[in-house]
């Protein structure tokens, strides 16, 4: 570490030095807590449902506050176990464990890539020691090896993407296995309403979607029995 003392870094160090004095004296500060309002089984538009399973946006899951990326998956493994409560059919333990995956690996990517970002302004051994444990070696001979090693690191930290992005097509899978053939909301409400015989609104929520299909069972089994 010695011999990253050049003028480019000692000027990166000043500026990131007087960025924590101003994030400290903003934590210090008195705050009251934060009060996060999420969508549930109960009130979620169906379409917007319909969204965020296809999109893995669980951001749309907060009417109101601030809610970290765990909170907002736990809102949705809630939206879905109820889902599954009601309607069954629905292999709801393997999609919890592949949620979860999906969750780790989302977590995993955005703290790698904040640590080796914090890196590029500042040396920290131990961002270093806590990258390398993961695979993620910095080189700190000299500068230059420094910096080309960060920016190898980034590089390879993109390879997380392909793992997200496989579990968010596994999630993708299991919503369309419960929804049958037919997902988009275009095709659900149509369907919907010629079951039913009557034109139904695009502002119906999950839980009354539910009991349409409740009653939609109840009709065609009296039709057939």
């Amino acid at each position: 570490m010695k011999n990253i003392d050049s003028l480019s870094m000692r000027s990166w160090t000043v500026s990131i030095r007087q960025a924590l004095r101003n994030t400290a004296k903003k934590l210090s500060r008195k705050s009251k807590p934060t009060l996060v309002n999420f969508y549930h089984h109960e009130n979620i538009p169906l379409k917007l449902y319909l969204e965020i399973a296809a999109s893995n946006d669980y951001k749309r899951l907060v009417i109101s506050g601030k809610a970290t990326d765990q909170e907002r998956l736990q809102a949705w493994e809630r939206i879905i176990q109820k889902n599954y409560e009601v309607n069954g059919g629905f292999d709801y333990l393997n999609y919890k464990d592949t949620l979860q995956a999906y969750g780790r690996l989302v977590a995993e990517y955005n703290l790698i890539r904040c640590y080796l970002i914090k890196l590029v302004f500042l040396v920290d051994n131990d961002y270093i020691a806590f990258l390398g444990e993961r695979g993620y070696k910095i080189k700190t001979a000299n500068s230059i090896e420094y910096a080309e090693s960060i920016n190898a690191c980034l590089i390879r930290s993109e390879n997380l993407i392909t793992r997200i992005t496989m579990k968010a097509n596994e999630l993708k899978e299991y919503i369309k296995e419960s929804s049958g053939e037919v997902t988009t909301f275009e095709g659900i409400m149509a369907g919907l309403s010629m079951s039913l015989g009557f034109e139904i609104k695009d502002d119906i929520t999950l839980l009354r979607f539910n009991e349409y299909k409740k009653l939609i069972t109840k009709k065609t089994f009296k039709e057939n029995g």
